[in-house]
């Protein structure tokens, strides 16, 4: 039940992000993040995606701590999953580098 919930939030926050509702994309974002977190204890790529998109979108709508917070944790993570020679990774590090500078 809690991965079916997990995986409507996920959903309705990348179709929010999609139409431009970026308040309504953040919160699908912030809750899928939190029963992400209470179903699994361990580091997954679906988390440190979502953690680093909900960032990025926290920066844009002008909430920039929360923003770096949540990018550089999914950065963390899916260092972790992924390593760091992965091209998502490389690619989240120089985003998270640009969003520093905003």
């Amino acid at each position: 039940q809690r991965h079916r919930k997990l995986s409507v939030f996920e959903k309705l926050a990348l179709h929010a992000g999609l139409v431009g509702d970026e308040k309504s994309a953040l919160d699908y974002f912030e809750q899928a993040i939190v029963l992400s977190k209470e179903i699994s204890e361990y580091d997954s790529f679906r988390l440190g995606s979502m953690l680093y998109k909900c960032g990025k979108l926290n920066v844009k709508c002008n909430n920039k701590g929360r923003g770096l917070e949540q990018v550089s944790e999914g950065l963390d993570i899916l260092s972790r999953v992924c390593g760091d020679d992965d091209e998502r990774v490389r690619k989240a590090r120089e985003d998270l580098q640009n969003l520093r500078k905003m």
